[in-house]
């Protein structure tokens, strides 16, 4: 499974998620975005770039078919990802792959109405608003739900 880290923050991020990975038999691997940590800064290189990266990584480690968990930040390099792995440039309208999408109630950095109008668009997204959580705790408190989620559609 494939770990997209916050902004700002690093790989290292996903430290945070690893025993839970490790208790469920799940490989997950963490890189630094363009430029960030021990990422090589490439003048060039632009945000757009990333999936096609992880595409050639997943092919470099020999990986066919993996799961994606994008926390804050990552969340959307991970749907560039998606969309690049299976389209360019689609609507929301046209993710018909089940994606599970869980929002902190007491999100402050993101507006909960911004994430119900994104996922009502997608014909097989499910939204969970857990109160009493914020940005950043949700990710840590829910990465088990989200790497069930995934590992069960990615075997």
């Amino acid at each position: 499974m494939f770990y997209y880290h916050g902004w700002p923050s690093s790989r290292l991020q996903a430290r945070l998620a690893h025993h839970v990975a490790k208790d469920r038999g799940i490989r997950l691997i963490a890189a630094d975005r363009p430029g960030i940590g021990k990422s090589t800064l490439i003048r060039d290189r632009k945000l757009d770039d990333w999936p096609k990266l992880m595409a050639r990584f997943a092919d470099h480690l020999g990986i066919g078919k993996f799961g994606q968990l994008g926390v804050s930040g990552g969340q959307g390099v991970m749907t560039d990802a998606e969309i690049y792995l299976s389209k360019p440039e689609i609507r929301p309208e046209e993710i018909t792959h089940p994606i599970r999408y869980w929002h902190g109630g007491d999100d402050k950095n993101i507006p909960t109405a911004l994430v119900e109008d994104l996922t009502a668009k997608m014909p097989n997204a499910t939204l969970d608003i857990v109160d009493g959580l914020g940005h950043f705790s949700l990710a840590v408190l829910r990465a088990g739900a989200a790497m069930d989620f995934i590992a069960q559609r990615s075997t």
